[in-house]
């Protein structure tokens, strides 16, 4: 008896320790650009842990769920929805690296984005099924949301990144080296770096912290809701990502089908408070000026001469890579390799290493075969999604089914325009939302019997 005791409060401190340590990632991952931090007093395996200190948290959270787990690890994994999925990506992603010209390099980073994605989602999914902590790591990472929009919105206001400002420079090689585009402008870089993957990332909290309005019934909490959800909407705008807009609007489209519109004056106060915020925020001479510049420069370029432009060229190349290699493609980070050697035009060498499209970047790395698991991935994705929304249930735990399925309806949009999943705070957030999702798509029976 005593034994059994001491076990159970073992496992409750295991998944004590992993909450908090997802919770500690969610929330850093988005106010700490650990890849652009370069601390030159510091040995360099210091400034290397710390750089990729969300890998290392990762690893911490791996291996304590392991600990759990011990010999049911392939259980939990086989009963997980979409699991068998996730683990057929990565197999098709070795396949490809073992082929590759560099396969030591492609292994190690089809290891690192498992780490940093799958195998988070994988363990989110477990994990929250059984203590049934969805909504708080939800609003956790709503709030950290909240800080990168007025953050990014004091950064517009001030005129300066007064936080990260030296991070954020061209003479930091690191942010150099990972960010090819230092001549940003105004557009707002808050505590990402980069105003396309910040506005994805925005897109992502968006429509999550529109539901916690929705439901809320306190005033004073249902209007720091409303502000909150404004200042993301700010911010967006703000990062004058030209991909993130479309995909919010659709998301936004998303939200309001699924709802069925109800109740409407939700809608029309909200249709008001937006022309209201965008009247406001181009008033200011200089926005109105660069939304000018970034609406004319997009028809001058994609309408009027997109073969031209880098994601013209990346068609391209991405064609004549997949050409090399149709099954598996060319392994996994391969393709920079193979688009200088096809003659890409790099206006600032040596980092435009990405076809601004994670689905070319896909098709061209791991071939249709990894193409064919995606596919497969996100249609059954959003097939539960369907069933659960369908299905009678809690209306509290329903409203943030359908604020998770416009985010997610959104980030799949944004990556025709942007490799998220390249990039660190974007991969880490959207797996550990997406392993949310299933925990919570999982505690309706229908969408059970269905994945079974």
């Amino acid at each position: 008896m005593a034994f059994n005791v001491r076990l159970n409060i073992s496992e409750q401190w295991l998944f004590s320790c992993i909450n908090a340590l997802f919770g500690f990632l969610l929330v850093t991952i988005l106010l700490v650009p650990y890849l652009f931090l370069n601390f030159l007093e510091i040995p360099s395996i210091l400034r290397l842990l710390i750089r990729h200190f969300p890998f290392v948290v990762s690893v911490g959270i791996v291996f304590l769920w392991c600990f759990l787990r011990q010999a049911d690890i392939l259980n939990c994994v086989r009963r997980m929805p979409l699991g068998f999925v996730v683990i057929c990506l990565l197999g098709s992603s070795l396949l490809s690296s073992l082929g590759s010209d560099k396969v030591g390099m492609s292994l190690a980073k089809d290891i690192y984005y498992f780490v940093t994605g799958g195998l988070l989602f994988l363990i989110a999914g477990d994990l929250y099924f059984e203590n049934n902590n969805t909504r708080r790591v939800l609003l956790l990472f709503v709030c950290a949301g909240y800080l990168v929009a007025l953050y990014g919105i004091f950064e517009i206001w001030t005129g300066t990144n007064v936080v990260f400002g030296s991070v954020f420079s061209p003479e930091n090689e690191i942010y150099l080296r990972m960010s090819p585009d230092p001549w940003f402008g105004n557009r707002i870089l808050s505590s990402i770096g980069h105003p396309v993957f910040l506005g994805g990332l925005l897109v992502m909290v968006l429509p999550i912290s529109f539901s916690f309005f929705v439901l809320e019934k306190n005033l004073v909490w249902q209007i720091g809701f409303l502000v909150g959800t404004l200042a993301l909407f700010v911010a967006l705008i703000l990062t004058f990502s030209r991909g993130a807009w479309i995909a919010g609007f659709i998301a936004s489209v998303s939200y309001l089908f699924l709802r069925r519109v109800q109740p409407l004056w939700y809608v029309g106060s909200l249709g008001v408070v937006v022309a209201g915020v965008l009247v406001v925020l181009f008033s200011f001479q200089g926005l109105a000026d660069v939304f000018a510049v970034r609406i004319t420069e997009a028809y001058e370029l994609y309408v009027l001469d997109f073969a031209s432009t880098s994601r013209g060229k990346a068609l391209g190349h991405t064609v004549e890579i997949l050409g090399l290699s149709p099954l598996l493609g060319v392994g996994t980070g391969m393709y920079r390799f193979k688009a200088y050697t096809l003659g890409r035009d790099v206006l600032w060498p040596p980092t435009l290493d990405t076809p601004d499209n994670m689905y070319l970047l896909w098709i061209a790395e791991q071939g249709v075969l990894g193409l064919f698991f995606v596919i497969l991935f996100i249609t059954h994705f959003f097939r539960l999604f369907s069933i659960r929304l369908q299905a009678s249930g809690d209306a509290s735990q329903n409203e943030l089914v359908l604020g998770l399925a416009a985010c997610f309806i959104g980030f799949f949009v944004n990556m025709f325009t942007c490799s998220a999943l390249t990039f660190p705070p974007t991969r880490i957030v959207f797996w550990i939302l997406a392993g949310v999702s299933m925990a919570m798509l999982s505690s309706s029976p229908t969408a059970i019997k269905v994945q079974r």
